[in-house]
């Protein structure tokens, strides 16, 4: 596991970095799912709830920032920087997401 955030359906979703999957735990009965990215090795790291009631992710090895729906959908975006190693995320308000790019030295953002 690399990052842990709170879901607004009360569950806890974490990010496992070399598994490559978003995990999700139940809070009431304690139950650990888990859901593969679609590229291996990707490396997840940081994650958030959006105000779309997403939670978002970055992909430090994929170079992508990701997205999985309370009902497991996931999609995914490329990153237009390369090999910009993504790596911690917070949701900030008018719908945006705010990421790092750690091997570039920048913030970048993405507007749902």
């Amino acid at each position: 596991p690399y990052g842990i955030t709170l879901g607004g359906d009360g569950q806890m979703w974490f990010t496992e970095k070399d598994g490559s999957r978003i995990g999700r735990i139940t809070v009431l009965v304690p139950t650990i799912n888990e859901f593969a990215l679609p590229v291996p090795s990707s490396g997840p790291t940081g994650l958030c709830e959006g105000q779309d009631a997403a939670v978002w992710f970055v992909e430090t090895d994929g170079n992508r920032l990701g997205q999985i729906l309370q009902t497991s959908a996931m999609g995914e975006l490329p990153l237009k920087t390369p090999a910009a190693g993504a790596a911690h995320i917070a949701a900030g308000a008018n719908n945006i997401i705010w990421f790092t790019l750690t091997s570039v030295d920048k913030l970048s953002f993405y507007h749902l």
